[in-house]
């Protein structure tokens, strides 16, 4: 009964658990990977409580963003460049054993016009993963030379 003493109905209706993961996934298979992308781009925090899943959710908002059609110049491409950056460096750290994010990566500096910074991030994702090895690379540095009185002004 409500406060006037009129009867009070209470009804509760339920929605079948969001997946937001499989809804970017039926997007993509439309043929429409922007929308893939947004979704998960956008994702509010709660629905990825831990590290490792919100890894798992840069990675494939980075892969949708990948097959969205490639700008050929203007700020648009800086930006989803940008964009590409930010969701590797969300994903990378936290998948450890994926060569994923770094293949990803790759593309986009090959697509900037960089492709000797999209090779470095290959191998940097080889040597990072134990499934994928790389030839080790042989690094020699000379030592620092000394920083006495004669040098400093």
């Amino acid at each position: 009964m409500g406060t006037d003493g009129t009867p009070t109905q209470i009804i509760s209706a339920r929605k079948a658990p969001y997946n937001p993961r499989a809804h970017a996934a039926r997007l993509m298979a439309q043929g429409k990977p922007d929308g893939a992308h947004d979704v998960l781009y956008y994702l509010p925090d709660h629905y990825t409580p831990d590290a490792h899943s919100r890894a798992e959710v840069a990675l494939e908002s980075l892969e949708y963003l990948l097959a969205i059609p490639q700008p050929t110049n203007g700020p648009g491409r800086l930006e989803r460049f940008a964009r590409a950056q930010w969701l590797f460096n969300s994903s990378a750290p936290w998948l450890p054993e994926s060569t994923r994010p770094f293949d990803a990566f790759a593309v986009f500096c090959e697509q900037l016009g960089i492709p000797d910074l999209g090779e470095r991030v290959r191998r940097t994702g080889g040597s990072q993963s134990p499934s994928r090895p790389t030839a080790p690379t042989a690094i020699t540095t000379a030592p620092p030379a000394p920083v006495g009185p004669s040098r400093i002004q």
